[in-house]
């Protein structure tokens, strides 16, 4: 009943190394009806269990809350009237669920009350699965000794209940003085991490004492839960009036790449500048692009271009535009991208000049 085909989907266009595929669990009807009885059980209690910097697969929480947090922290180090020494690190976690350790869900479904037979049904779900991947026609059968399926409709909620107990180290080393994070305004609350699923950020002041705190909370929580971070991917911004001799004492303990105009989070830039705010989210007219320029608008009816039309501004901009106000210029970008070039042209459709 626990036997698991995997399905390898490419992350993008002419994928050329395993990392650039996600492998998605298809499970059994069966072990999914089951599984979800139990997901449901968990589901119902997350809002009064997981800590609110995680805002992912939790019923009332929504990823805008840490995507404006995000983007107001590292406006407010751009200030001159924000002096203290500061960072915001971004940490990429590959293969999140793949190298979840099943001792540490353990550990983080006890800690949070579930009752011992409960963990042991959940252990059996996870523990008893199979796995066939079928590569050039040939099917090979093996076993998992840690991780969790993408697929599998326990994973999301094991996955937020094993982040939390890194969200509650934090919040206990907060308590005790040893994190101060980032105050947004003189009577906000202290900021030291925002949680999205597996997109994990954390603040905090550019000193020894802190750096160090928030270095050895993470690295114990890596240690115990198998997880590893990809520096490559990872980044770091500072705080501008941070000085040399703090930066370089941070970036020992966090050798990443500092933050770039192409540094994204949950899909949106963070780095936005006042110059460079009309231009930020230009991709958008990429996306429109991809999807219209290999149409010939001569071979559609009028009835066809709309609906093409419509779904194309129902999918596209949608998550983008829920959490952001698109700037009047690229909105003006937009209209002759749909109306112009499309909907009344008879001819392929050139992009050109927009």
């Amino acid at each position: 009943m626990n036997a698991t085909n995997i399905v390898l989907i490419p992350k993008k266009n002419n994928p050329t190394h395993p990392t650039d595929f996600r492998p998605i669990s298809l499970c059994n009807v069966s072990f999914k009806i089951l599984a979800k009885s139990l997901a449901n059980q968990i589901k119902d209690h997350l809002p009064s269990i997981i800590n609110p910097n995680q805002q992912a697969f939790i019923k009332g929480r929504k990823p805008s809350t840490n995507l404006i947090l995000a983007q107001e922290i590292i406006h407010s180090f751009t200030l001159k009237s924000f002096t203290t020494d500061a960072f915001l690190l971004k940490l990429d976690l590959p293969k999140a669920f793949d190298r979840l350790e099943w001792n540490f869900i353990s550990l983080a479904l006890h800690s949070k009350g579930f009752d011992n037979h409960f963990i042991q049904l959940v252990r059996a779900c996870i523990q008893s699965a199979s796995f066939s991947v079928t590569i050039n026609g040939t099917t090979g059968h093996f076993m998992a000794q840690r991780g969790i399926r993408q697929g599998c409709p326990l994973s999301p909620y094991l996955f937020v209940l094993a982040l939390n107990v890194l969200a509650d180290n934090l919040q206990e080393q907060a308590n005790l003085g040893n994190i101060k994070g980032v105050t947004l305004g003189t009577n906000g609350p202290p900021i030291h991490s925002l949680f999205y699923d597996d997109d994990l950020i954390i603040t905090g002041q550019a000193n020894s004492q802190e750096a160090s705190v928030i270095h050895s909370t993470l690295q114990n929580f890596f240690n115990l839960s198998g997880q590893t971070p990809n520096r490559g991917k990872s980044s770091i911004v500072f705080a501008s009036c941070t000085s040399p001799a703090s930066i370089a004492l941070v970036k020992q303990l966090f050798p990443v790449s500092d933050f770039s105009s192409s540094t994204t989070y949950l899909g949106h830039p963070l780095l936005i500048s006042t110059s460079s705010k009309n231009s930020a989210y230009f991709f958008l007219l990429d996306k429109f692009k991809s999807k219209l320029s290999s149409l010939r608008a001569n071979k559609i009816s009028h009835a066809g271009r709309l609906a093409l039309m419509k779904s194309i501004f129902a999918s596209i901009p949608i998550y983008h535009v829920s959490h952001i106000l698109l700037s009047k210029k690229l909105i003006r970008k937009l209209r002759p991208c749909l109306v112009s070039k499309f909907f009344f042209q008879k001819y392929h459709i050139d992009f050109l000049d927009i």
